[in-house]
């Protein structure tokens, strides 16, 4: 694990992403009394954000780089801890395992406070639970079906395109459990259901997650993010192991050929040497599909990150079923196959970790933008005043202290385009407009608040536009101190 460590530290300012900057600020909405769906537009799934809270809670974290240090560490000791599980129950399978996906997976966001990242080694877990005992007939012990209907429910909070993955497992359970301990699971079920629900009663608003996560994500998100085929998506989804065989043989894209490869080959071996195991194979083969129920294309970092829980769980299946045919056949020659792995990885992909990454460059590289803003609508804003962030900047209203201005604090494409959202946003800004606009891309032709702009000033920093505008009226407000303060940062004072 020292080895894994070395390489958060080296890379845990390398990438800078927004789907985990909205967990943070959320979280730290959460403990101002604002409830997530209700106070907050959110379309993720509930638990990171509550999660987050509770870390900056305790830690108290006091800028930007402090919270991002604080969550990605939290998700190494998280990882380590569901290792130090799976390798202390299910031994060298476990260890190869974390040899093979902790360095790698980091090519996937992996060490970043995603969702993704999270339902990982749950996820791991309950393949491996229903694996001993769907193949292997070993029976479930009381503790395992407690952690495994925990992580089931930590699983649907966390992601939601893994609802086909949790059905299924929750089927599966039901066909391996003994029957004198269905009664128990029914209680541990109850119980844990029950307690979920109460932690989240004061964060989260039930209708409006009902709205948020199922009924937005259906009726807007889902339709302009998907621009390929139903064909495309069913390749994608059930055959992504063949198609990695067109990718380029090079970075992350050959590790997954690679594992690939022998994830099939662990199928036509155990299929040739005992062929009563069919049935059972096609259902692992499903299950492992449907860890990948957003069938995006396939890509690395930024455009990869979706594919976290699937590549886990391809590794983690080839290593089971290498295991369950060469271990008492030859255990030399299957410690050789993986040691093979291991070496084409090392040899091709992980060396860039351990020759790259300067922490403090990537850190001035990748958030010192968001600090320098955030600290100016600090230093230039009062109490109540708002911010709103276009597309989005979550990390500008964290440092900032400010709320925006609405129960929307981003604004993406899909809600330009849809009737009912872009009405509420053009509703909100008439009647409640922020005082402080962080706008990324050029509004002329955008029809939603492009209108609004005449009522603002563009600030300028080192004599050119810079992204930040102040309404009209909140300019004449604000003291000549504050202004002299935005200096240091290259931001220029405007006087009436």
């Amino acid at each position: 694990m020292s080895l894994i460590f070395l390489l958060v530290r080296r890379n845990i300012y390398s990438v800078q992403f927004g789907d985990e900057e909205d967990n943070f600020i959320t979280g730290q909405w959460l403990l101002t009394g604002k409830k997530l769906y209700q106070d907050i537009f959110f379309l993720h799934q509930p638990s990171l954000s509550v999660l987050s809270a509770f870390l900056q809670k305790i830690f108290l974290p006091h800028d930007i780089f402090s919270l991002v240090r604080l969550h990605r560490i939290f998700i190494f000791i998280y990882s380590f801890i569901w290792l130090f599980l799976l390798i202390s129950q299910f031994g060298l399978a476990a260890l190869i395992f974390a040899l093979v996906f902790e360095p790698s997976k980091f090519f996937l966001l992996g060490n970043s406070y995603l969702a993704e990242t999270a339902v990982v080694y749950p996820i791991i877990f309950i393949i491996t639970i229903l694996f001993n005992g769907f193949v292997r007939k070993i029976q479930i012990s009381n503790w395992q079906i407690s952690l495994l209907i925990f992580s089931l429910i930590f699983i649907q909070l966390t992601l939601l395109p893994m609802l086909p993955f949790t059905i299924l497992s929750v089927i599966l359970l039901g066909n391996i459990i003994h029957r004198d301990k269905r009664i128990f699971s029914l209680k541990i079920s109850l119980l844990s259901i029950s307690l979920t629900i109460l932690v989240l009663l004061p964060f989260i608003s039930f209708p409006g997650y009902l709205q948020n996560t199922i009924i937005t994500n259906i009726t807007d998100f889902i339709p302009q993010e998907t621009t390929y085929s139903l064909t495309t998506a069913t390749a994608r989804i059930f055959f992504l192991p063949f198609l990695s065989f067109s990718y380029p043989s090079q970075s992350f894209f050959l590790i997954l050929k690679i594992i690939s490869l022998f994830y099939i080959l662990s199928i036509f071996l155990i299929l040739l040497f005992n062929g009563k195991h069919f049935l059972k194979i096609l259902i692992l083969y499903i299950l492992l599909a449907s860890t990948n129920c957003r069938p995006v294309p396939v890509g690395s970092f930024r455009s990869g990150f979706h594919l976290l829980p699937f590549y886990a769980s391809i590794i983690w299946l080839t290593i089971l079923q290498f295991r369950i045919f060469f271990l008492k056949k030859n255990r030399l020659f299957f410690s050789l196959i993986l040691c093979v792995i291991l070496i084409i990885f090392y040899n091709s992909s992980y060396q860039n970790f351990f020759l790259r990454s300067n922490p403090e460059a990537d850190l001035n590289i990748n958030y010192s933008n968001f600090f320098i803003y955030g600290e100016v609508v600090k230093l230039l804003s009062v109490k109540n005043d708002t911010l709103l962030t276009i597309p989005a900047g979550p990390l500008i209203y964290w440092q900032s202290q400010l709320p925006p201005n609405s129960r929307f604090f981003y604004v993406l494409g899909f809600m330009r385009v849809s009737p009912k959202i872009k009405k509420e946003l053009i509703k909100n800004f008439a009647n409640n407009p922020p005082v402080f606009l962080y706008v990324e891309n050029s509004l002329d032709n955008d029809d939603t608040l492009s209108g609004f702009l005449v009522d603002y000033r563009q600030i300028k920093k080192d004599g050119k536009p810079s992204l930040l505008f102040v309404r009209i009226d909140k300019v004449q407000s604000i003291p000549k101190s504050s202004w002299m303060k935005v200096k240091k940062y290259g931001f220029e004072p405007i006087f009436y």
